[in-house]
């Protein structure tokens, strides 16, 4: 698997500091398809069900733990993210 590219970075970290911050922004508009999706993440919006998902899917539980309660962000939270994101994105050509 390649390295995660710029852009796809980018979304992953505005998703981790959203969670982080408690600041998570949904797109003004339902989200019903796959396109809302790809038009929600190219628009910059962070959405919370997404990267809970994403989440659940790559972090070991350790690593959640220290995220949810002393609200550290370890470096191997960080990567199971990525590496979360980074097939999350591959497979909706956000590149």
């Amino acid at each position: 698997m390649q390295k995660i590219t710029k852009l796809q970075k980018q979304i992953a970290d505005a998703h981790i500091n959203a969670k982080i911050n408690n600041s998570f922004q949904c797109p003004p508009y339902a989200i019903a398809s796959k396109e809302d999706v790809i038009k929600a993440l190219q628009e910059g919006y962070t959405i919370e069900g997404l990267y809970n998902e994403i989440q659940y899917r790559n972090v070991s539980i350790t690593s959640m733990l220290y995220q949810a309660v002393h609200s550290y962000t370890t470096k191997a939270y960080k990567q199971a993210m990525y590496k979360g994101f980074k097939t999350l994105l591959t497979n909706l050509n956000i590149k």
